[in-house]
């Protein structure tokens, strides 16, 4: 239980594992299944380094409120726009464009790249990337990830 200090370390284990499957050593010190990191990997964090898990500070854009205009008993014209549903037409559309695959701009997103975690690919498209089209960081695994 307590080899591996940070759920990172332990990620960085098995995808070592994954990828090398003779580069970690089970140790006859340890209990069964119990895995020693080779020197030759350096941790990417501290074991005793603090993790800031404290959520992001608050968007300094404005708030938007709950107001609505007034509606008038139908003495205005069909051309007239209430002045909030630009901002939810707004809001819808990116909505829809963060759900979209980035690669072929169709399917919906349902892929997640591991270990950057990024959410930006499709089913189909996923298997042919190697490099996250995001952060560009190398992919050694994948989630399949279902939003409602």
């Amino acid at each position: 239980g307590d080899d591996y200090p940070t759920a990172e370390a332990l990620l960085n284990a098995v995808l070592t594992l994954e990828e090398n499957p003779g580069a970690l050593n089970v140790s006859s010190s340890h209990d069964l299944g119990a895995m020693d990191i080779p020197p030759d990997i350096p941790p990417e964090i501290p074991p005793d380094t603090p993790l800031d898990i404290s959520p992001p500070p608050p968007d300094p854009s404005p708030t938007r409120t709950n107001q609505r205009a007034p509606i008038s008993g139908g003495t205005s014209s069909n051309n007239t726009v209430e002045p909030g549903s630009k901002d939810l037409e707004e809001e819808n559309r990116l909505l829809r464009e963060q759900k979209t695959c980035k690669i072929c701009l169709d399917a919906e997103v349902g892929v997640v790249f591991l270990p950057c975690g990024h959410l930006c690919c499709c089913v189909m498209c996923a298997p042919a990337v190697r490099q996250c089209p995001i952060c560009r960081a190398e992919i050694r695994g994948t989630v399949r990830t279902f939003i409602p």
